[in-house]
C-alpha cells in the first residue's frame, strides 16, 4: 500500500508540473534517442556486410605479391599460366582458379565516355569472386583461348552508356594509353545487394574482358593476383597455406606472397563499423549525464519549492524513509519516461533512416536494456541526494519554510 500511495503521490506531483517535468527530461529523450539511432544504423551496416560475404564470399582467397622492401618483386615473381594450372590441380582443395590483371582504361560510346576499372580474366572468374549475370552471359574458355574482343561491364556502366541493361552486343570503345580497342558487350554484370558498398563505390564501375586479351594489350605473360574458390567445408587458412606450399615448391619464395580470405575483410569491416558506433555512442552519450544532472537539479528545486509540504508530513508522523521513497519514486518515474520516449522516438528515426538506405533495420537488445537500465540508474543515482535532503529536513524548519 506504501508504495502504490508513494506512486500516486509522485505522479501527481509530476502532472502538476508538466511543462518543467517535460524539459526535465529531454536531456534524456536526446541521449538515449541518439544512441538508438547510432546502435541501429552500426547494426544494419553489419547486417548488410554479413548477408553479402554468406551469399558472395564464402571459401574466396585471394594470392598477390607481399610489398618487401628488402627484397622488390621482380617479373619472374608475378604468377605464370603454369602456376595458374598447377593450383587447379589441387582438386581437393581448389575448386576453381583464375588470375586477375587490372588496369584503369577510358570507355565510350557515341557521345558519352567514362573511367572503368578492366579485369582481365579466365573462365572461372565467375566461381572465384562475386559475378551475377542479368543480361547476356560471362566469358567462356573460347572467349579465353580465342582472344575475343568481347566484355562483360557492371550494371551501373550499362545504364550511364545506355540507358538501360538492355546493351547485349553494343560495341564499346576501351582507350588505355596508346592502346584502343573495339570490344563487343556480351554480359552485365549486377550490382552487389549491399546498400553499403554500393554508396561506398559511388561512382566506381568495372568490367571484366579475357586475361589473354589483357595481357596482349600489356605485352605481358605474367599476373600480380590469382584469386580461388576453396572447395566447399574446408578452412580458407588451410587450403592458403596449402597454395602458398605449392608455390614454393615451384621454385617461389614463399615469403614473397601473401594470401588473404574475404572473411579478413569482413572481420575488419565489422570491428571498424563497430569501433565507430562505440566511439560516437559514447559521445552522444554524454548528454545521458547531462540529463541525469538536469534531474537532479530539478528534483533539488522541487524540493525546496515543497518544503513546508514536507514539514507537514514529518509533522504528522511520516518516516524520513517515506519521503526518501517518495522523491525518489519521482525521480525514477521521470527518468525511465525519457527513457521509453527516447527509444521509442529513436527507434522510428532510425526504421526511417535505414529505409531510407535500404539497409536491414535491426534494432539491438542491447540498445532497449540500455534505455531502461541506465534510465533507472539515472534516476537513482541523481535522484538520491535531493530524496536523501528531503528526508533530513528539521519539521520545526520546514513548517517555519515560506
Amino acid at each position: 500500500m506504501l508504495l502504490i500511495e508513494t506512486l500516486r503521490v509522485a505522479l501527481q506531483s509530476i502532472w502538476a508540473n508538466k511543462m518543467r517535468s517535460s524539459l526535465t527530461v529531454l536531456g534524456l529523450v536526446i541521449g538515449i534517442l541518439s544512441v538508438v539511432v547510432i546502435t541501429t544504423l552500426g547494426n544494419a551496416a553489419q547486417a548488410d556486410m554479413t548477408s553479402v560475404f554468406d551469399a558472395y564470399g564464402k571459401g574466396k582467397l585471394s594470392v598477390g605479391l607481399r610489398h618487401n622492401n628488402d627484397r622488390p618483386a621482380v617479373y619472374r615473381d608475378y604468377f605464370s599460366d603454369e602456376d595458374i594450372t598447377a593450383v587447379g590441380r589441387m582438386e581437393t582443395d581448389v575448386f576453381a582458379v583464375s588470375p586477375e590483371l587490372s588496369r584503369w582504361m577510358t570507355m565510350s560510346h557515341g557521345n558519352k565516355q567514362m573511367s572503368i576499372d578492366m579485369y582481365g580474366v579466365n573462365q572461372n572468374y565467375h566461381e572465384v569472386e562475386t559475378v551475377d549475370i542479368i543480361r547476356g552471359r560471362f566469358l567462356t574458355e573460347e572467349d579465353v583461348l580465342g582472344r575475343r574482343n568481347v566484355m562483360v561491364i557492371d550494371e551501373k556502366a550499362a545504364r550511364y552508356l545506355f540507358g538501360s541493361t538492355d546493351c547485349i552486343g553494343e560495341i564499346v570503345t576501351l582507350t588505355t594509353g596508346w592502346h584502343t580497342v573495339e570490344l563487343m558487350i556480351i554480359g552485365v554484370d549486377k550490382l552487389l545487394d549491399s546498400a553499403i558498398l554500393n554508396m561506398a563505390m559511388g561512382n566506381y564501375a568495372y568490367g571484366y574482358m579475357p586475361i589473354t586479351l589483357a595481357t596482349r594489350m600489356d605485352s605481358i605473360d605474367r599476373y600480380p593476383m590469382l584469386l580461388l574458390q576453396a572447395q566447399e567445408g574446408l578452412e580458407t587458412n588451410i587450403v592458403g597455406e596449402r597454395v602458398l606450399s605449392l608455390l614454393e615448391r615451384r621454385n617461389k619464395e614463399r615469403d614473397m606472397y601473401r594470401v588473404y580470405s574475404h572473411e579478413d575483410d569482413l572481420s575488419q569491416v565489422n570491428e571498424g563499423i563497430g569501433f565507430l558506433t562505440l566511439t560516437v555512442s559514447g559521445i552522444a552519450g554524454i548528454s545521458l549525464l547531462v540529463g541525469g544532472i538536469g534531474i537532479m537539479n530539478i528534483m533539488l528545486v522541487s524540493v525546496t519549492e515543497r518544503t513546508r509540504e514536507i514539514g507537514i508530513r514529518k509533522a504528522i508522523g511520516a518516516k524520513p524513509s517515506v519521503i526518501l521513497l517518495q522523491f525518489l519514486v519521482e525521480a525514477v518515474i521521470l527518468s525511465l519516461f525519457g527513457g521509453i520516449l527516447g527509444l521509442s522516438i529513436g527507434g522510428l528515426i532510425s526504421f526511417g533512416i535505414v529505409g531510407a538506405l535500404g539497409l536491414p533495420f535491426v534494432i539491438s537488445k542491447g540498445a532497449i536494456i540500455m534505455a531502461f537500465v541506465f534510465s533507472t540508474t539515472v534516476g537513482i543515482v541523481f535522484g538520491v541526494y535531493p530524496a536523501n535532503k528531503a528526508s533530513k529536513l528539521d519539521p520545526i524548519e520546514a513548517l517555519r519554510y515560506e
